[in-house]
Order: structure tokens, then C-alpha cells, then sequence
């Protein structure tokens, strides 16, 4: 009996196995089908794959071919495409509404916002609570500086005992971080410091020319932005130099080492850059590079007048426009080709910085900045690899935000939005100026 019964159950799994069922149908909200999978947790792609994401999520990642897609599901064919994290704009300064829209064109996903304002807190809010279309926004405060400052509109802390109200009145309303910046007075700044420890708020702003980078490291600034403090702190004796940003001597040394005309060794101390590279490691303190801040302010008179008929400079907003042709403001233009051309980068390791190292900074390591199950799926598709070539992260066919998939019809559709109002406002700035 329990011989048979045995073979029984053997003929019975035997059977079962020859006309095997196919596999239930997963749900979702979209499917890739047979994309390659560039994940950022290597620099290996994964090719023949589906991922399924589900209200945002990636929920599932299987090779292609051993699952049924439940019906409804949005299929997006990924065949000979790559499927990569979306971007992160780790320093911009949010312009108005139709930027953010413009940002998703081009693959970034979220923002980090360095001139705060209520207007900017309004649509960072209403994004989150999915009133208004855009990338993710955390945002500095307005930016912090002495009387006058360096830019009309900024807060004006001229003595140490009015810093913890300013903190304090910064954090109630809602900013995500501090940003100091060049003017402030070293008293002032530990201040400021200090009641940014007391209320929580991380600093993250320019080196203030009075402070050492050092000691700003030590004091425990959170990020330094466009590499500030760095450059005084390495000059060699004798190199002639301006701490302050974007200084004539700034642009011409820097000029000059570009040209060949100076070897980088005789302006600048590696050794000490690696000493403070060092600091601000063990320290957890960040640097935001911005290569092209000072790029822009040596542009040539042919330079100015090329980036004035460029093909995509109806897609930045007029005022913007303005100061870049004065040059007289630092570029957003996307500026992953720098790090690999000018950082020396692997393709690999600029996209990280973009992808998984801005997620660390978000505190959401693993969660986003990643093409995995259980990882938000703000995502990219691509026409090639972009490991293979940095300059493939242009090759756009759609991209993924919060739950919601945009092929490339429908990022044209956004990017003619964003001409049409940027030129409309163009014309109207033009018939105001008579100098224009």
C-alpha cells in the first residue's frame, strides 16, 4: 500500500510537471519588459529583464518571460533600452513652476534648492501633497549674510545674539536646511553654528571668507557648496589670489592652469587638499563642486554670444538668462560630462553622485538612487548605456515619477510647455528693457 501509494504521488507530481500551469498574473501599475538593468548597486548591467513597479514601488524584478503581467498593467517595451535611476540636481536655484517641469524632461527627479523663499516652500509642499507637478524639493533658507551682502534680498545677521532667533524663526517656517554665506563674520558664523546644533538644522551653504574651511569642517558644517574655502586654503605662497567667490585672480589662475600656462602643482598644495579631504571625511562633511560656477565667468565674448544662440537656451528662464550672459551667476546646466571629463570620474562613479550618494544625503540610502525591489521607482529609460558613455544619460525615452510613466511624446509635451511660457516671458522682459 505505501509502496503504491508512494508511486502514486510520483506520477501524480510527474504529470503535474509536464502540463504545468502558467504562472499567476502579477498586478502592477507598469511593467519594464526585456530592459537592461542598470542598477547602480554595480557597475554590471543586467540585460532580458522585467521590473514591475507598483504604486511607486518596484516591487519586482524577474528575467524576462516567467511572469504574466495582470491585465491593465501599462507595458512599456525596454527591449535593446536601459532602465536606470532617475537624477537628483544636487544644487540648483529653483527658477518658477515651469523649471520643475523641465527637470523631469531631462530625468531629475529631485531637487536640492539653494535660495529658499516662502514661494519655493509653497510649491515644495504642494508637490508633496500632489497638488503641482514636479520633482522632489528640499530647500535651503534665504541666504545668510552680513550687512550689505553679496546678494540684494538676503537675511542680514550682523551680530552673534540675534542668530538663534534667526534659526529658530528659519526652522518654524519650515526651510530644510541653513545657507550661510560669504560675508558673515567669524563670531557670527560659531553663532549661527551653534543654534543650528541647538534647533537641529543642518548648514549647508558657501564658505564665509572670514571662517576657515577647516575650522568650518570642525564646527561641523554640513556641506560646502562650490568647493568654497578650499582653493585659499591650498593657494601656494606667492600664487596671487582673492578668496573672494569667483574672484578675477580666481578665474584667471584657474584660466591659466586650464591653458597650460600653469602647472596645477605650482598654485595649489595637494598634499594639504588631501589633508582637508581627509577632515572632511571623518567629519561626514559634504562638498558640492559646481564646476561650471566659475566656468562661466571666463566665457569669451564668442562664448557669451554661442551660449545666446544655443538650441536649448529657450528652456532656462529669462531672468536666468540675464546672468549668464553678464556672467555674473553660477550655471545649472546639467554638468554630469564635467565630472568625467574634468574630475576624472568613471561614468560609474559620476551617475553614483548623482543617484546613490544623493540618496545617502536624503537619508534614504537603498530606498531610492537604485533600480531594486522595494526601492522607489523614479526611473529612467534610455536609447544606450550610459556606462558606456556619459553622454548617453541624454538619450531619454521616458521617464518614471512618483508612480506616474512619461515616454517621450509626453516629455516633448513638457518641454513645449516650458518654451512657450520661458519665450512669451522673454518677449515681455525685452519690450521692458530698452537696452535689451
Amino acid at each position: 500500500m505505501n509502496g503504491f501509494r508512494r508511486t502514486g504521488f510520483a506520477l501524480l507530481a510527474a504529470t503535474a510537471a509536464g502540463c504545468a500551469a502558467p504562472p499567476p498574473a502579477v498586478d502592477g501599475d507598469i511593467a519594464f519588459v526585456d530592459v537592461n538593468v542598470v542598477s547602480m548597486l554595480s557597475d554590471e548591467v543586467t540585460p532580458g529583464q522585467t521590473v514591475i513597479v507598483d504604486d511607486g514601488i518596484i516591487v519586482r524584478i524577474v528575467p524576462e518571460g516567467t511572469v504574466t503581467l495582470a491585465d491593465g498593467i501599462r507595458v512599456v517595451d525596454g527591449a535593446g533600452r536601459y532602465l536606470m535611476p532617475a537624477l537628483a540636481d544636487m544644487h540648483t536655484h529653483v527658477a518658477d513652476s515651469e523649471s520643475l517641469k523641465l527637470n523631469v524632461a531631462y530625468g531629475v527627479t529631485a531637487l536640492r534648492n539653494l535660495w529658499g523663499s516662502a514661494e519655493v516652500l509653497a510649491w515644495r509642499d504642494a508637490i508633496a501633497a500632489g497638488e503641482l507637478f514636479g520633482p522632489e524639493i528640499l530647500t535651503a533658507s534665504p541666504i545668510i549674510d552680513h550687512d550689505p551682502p553679496s546678494i540684494p534680498g538676503s537675511a542680514l545677521l550682523t551680530r552673534p545674539e540675534d542668530a538663534d532667533a534667526m534659526v529658530r524663526t528659519f526652522k518654524e517656517q519650515g526651510y530644510d536646511f541653513l545657507k550661510p554665506y560669504r560675508l558673515l563674520k567669524e563670531d557670527v558664523y560659531i553663532a549661527m553654528m551653534e543654534a543650528a546644533a541647538r534647533y537641529g538644522m543642518p548648514v549647508e551653504g558657501h564658505m564665509p571668507e572670514a571662517v576657515d574651511v577647516a575650522q568650518a569642517i570642525e564646527l561641523g558644517q554640513d556641506v560646502i557648496e562650490h568647493a568654497t574655502g578650499f582653493s585659499t586654503a591650498i593657494v601656494t605662497d606667492g600664487t596671487p589670489w582673492n578668496p573672494a567667490f569667483r574672484s578675477r585672480e580666481m578665474v584667471e589662475t584657474i584660466g591659466r592652469i586650464n591653458a597650460g600656462e600653469l602647472d596645477y602643482e605650482q598654485v595649489f598644495s595637494r598634499s594639504r587638499l588631501r589633508e582637508l579631504a581627509h577632515l572632511a571625511a571623518a567629519k561626514g562633511t559634504a562638498v558640492s563642486v559646481t564646476f561650471q560656477a566659475v566656468g562661466l565667468r571666463a566665457l569669451s565674448a564668442a562664448d557669451r554670444q554661442a551660449l545666446r544662440e544655443h538650441p536649448l537656451i529657450e528652456y532656462v528662464a529669462p531672468p536666468f538668462r540675464q546672468f549668464w550672459f553678464a556672467g555674473s551667476f553660477d550655471s545649472v546646466l546639467p554638468g554630469l560630462a564635467n565630472l568625467v571629463q574634468w574630475a576624472g570620474l568613471s561614468t560609474f562613479e559620476a551617475i553614483e553622485t548623482v543617484t546613490v550618494n544623493a540618496a545617502k544625503y536624503w537619508n534614504r540610502a537603498g530606498q531610492r538612487g537604485i533600480v531594486a525591489p522595494g526601492a522607489e521607482a523614479d526611473l529612467m529609460l534610455l536609447a544606450a548605456n550610459p556606462l558606456d558613455d556619459i553622454a548617453n544619460t541624454r538619450t531619454i525615452e521616458g521617464v518614471a515619477i512618483d508612480g506616474r510613466w512619461l515616454d517621450r511624446g509626453e516629455l516633448d509635451e513638457l518641454l513645449e510647455s516650458v518654451s512657450e511660457s520661458y519665450n512669451a516671458a522673454d518677449d515681455s522682459l525685452n519690450a521692458s528693457d530698452p537696452s535689451a
